[in-house]
């Protein structure tokens, strides 16, 4: 499913193996040791890269993504067509919501904050009858919502939130300036090439 929503990726070219260990054994030490097998010969190009629909989470997000983790050889698509939202007025809270759900990758937006209660429990989005994109359905919300919002576009996921910052591995920002959406495209930069660690800060 995650492979579903990311650019550059054809997923007819993709395969998959995976092997089964006897439960009797102790599960990290076999693994550890077919994955050095396996890297050793030139395959595993997805272990220690950062593969997988994890969220880093709120304090990572200004963190520079390595040049060979996943999310920047494989970035989200925006475009990615998303058929599940049917046409219909939702309230903001329940439409992000979701779309969080529906989405091949992470969305990520404030919550519990009283200005997020209050700009969501003030407005609605109304998703009309037409194609629909990632991309369209960010502006859809970020429409409805006043100025002081951003919605960021990282290699790996979406954020939504009251703010005003420039995360250096963004691909796309949008800000609510006055009435006006404002869409930027930007250049992400990354960090050089290594293993990517496992530590998750999940909010």
């Amino acid at each position: 499913r995650k492979l579903s929503g990311r650019s550059r990726l054809q997923l007819g070219q993709v395969t998959f193996q995976c092997l089964y260990v006897d439960e009797d054994l102790e599960a990290a030490a076999p693994e550890k040791m077919l994955i050095k097998k396996y890297k050793d010969q030139g395959g595993a190009p997805w272990n220690t890269n950062g593969f997988g629909n994890k969220d880093p989470g709120r304090r990572r997000d200004h963190s520079l993504v390595k040049s060979n983790h996943f999310d920047a050889l494989y970035p989200i698509n925006l475009d990615l067509p998303v058929v599940s939202i049917q046409p219909d007025t939702y309230p903001t809270r329940r439409f992000l919501s979701k779309l969080k759900m529906d989405l091949p990758f992470n969305l990520r937006f404030e919550r519990d904050s009283l200005r997020a209660k209050a700009d969501y429990d003030l407005s609605t989005v109304v998703v009309p009858e037409e194609d629909l994109t990632v991309r369209k359905l960010v502006r859809l919300a970020m429409e409805v919502l006043p100025e002081g919002w951003q919605a960021t576009a990282l290699p790996g996921y979406v954020i939504l939130y009251h703010e005003h910052e420039l995360y250096e591995s963004a691909n796309v920002l949008w800000r609510k300036q006055g009435s006006e959406l404002v869409e930027t495209l930007l250049k992400a930069r990354f960090d050089i090439a290594g293993d990517v660690e496992e530590d998750l800060d999940e909010e």
